[in-house]
């Protein structure tokens, strides 16, 4: 059996898989034509990887018509009235979410969020017709926070392992209680998003002074695929 070094040991039965925030769209039906009304749920849903989504209800409908597509905007200080004019909507920063296929009923789209772009500078969902520049529709939504996201998790197999020191400044000691060798270490953010990861005969000293300050989950596979997840606390 290996030596432990411990500060602290940890037993988990369940493992980080993801992290989401998700915000309800709400205050649509901007267009003077009803029928090109959006209406029904619409949520916008900030992934693990990520990725945004913006995911349509079962109850969604809006006129039909061609290259409608869904953008998420930074309308800044735009008023209602000001939004639905082409250029203004065409001169806000904005993330192109995906082309609408279906105008009734449950649909989801998905993009991927651009870098150096932060999901809290967008609080608004835009239906456009990009081939005859064409106002639709646009929904607000409370800005999210992905400080405060949640974490999602699955069932794994139990197994024990220790991380030391905790907290971390630039190395981190991870150990088996067990016989078995250490094949895997991955670190995931508070998102979900991994931000690091090495496979194969895992040395037990790993460095992690690239890391920003912050909570972070340690997931930890040994050779017989049982896993475990250690939250960890890296600061300088």
């Amino acid at each position: 059996m290996k030596k432990i070094t411990l500060l602290i040991t940890y037993l988990f039965t369940i493992g980080l898989v993801q992290a989401q925030c998700s915000q309800p769209a709400s205050n649509f039906g901007n267009n003077t034509v009803p029928n090109y009304d959006v209406s029904g749920d619409i949520d916008v849903v900030l992934n693990a990887n990520n990725t945004v989504s913006v995911n349509l209800g079962n109850n969604f409908s809006t006129a039909a018509g061609p290259d409608v597509r869904i953008f998420l905007v930074d309308r800044g200080t735009l008023t209602d009235s000001q939004l639905t004019v082409p250029n203004n909507f065409l001169n806000s920063p904005r993330i192109e979410i995906g082309l609408v296929s279906s105008f009734s009923g449950a649909s989801s789209y998905t993009a991927a969020l651009p870098n150096n772009v932060s999901i809290a500078d967008y609080q608004t969902v835009f239906f456009y017709c990009l081939q005859f520049n064409q106002f639709w529709d646009f929904g607000s939504f409370t800005t999210i926070d992905s400080s405060n996201c949640t974490l999602s998790n699955e069932l794994i197999e139990k197994t024990e392992f220790s991380i030391a020191p905790n907290p971390a400044v630039n190395d981190l000691t991870i150990q088996s209680n067990s016989a078995t060798a250490i094949q895997s270490v991955s670190i995931y953010n508070i998102l979900g998003k991994e931000v690091y990861s090495r496979k194969g005969n895992v040395e037990e000293r790993i460095s992690i002074q690239d890391l920003q300050d912050g909570a972070y989950f340690v997931r930890i596979t040994d050779e017989e695929n049982s896993m475990s997840t250690i939250k960890l606390l890296k600061k300088s």
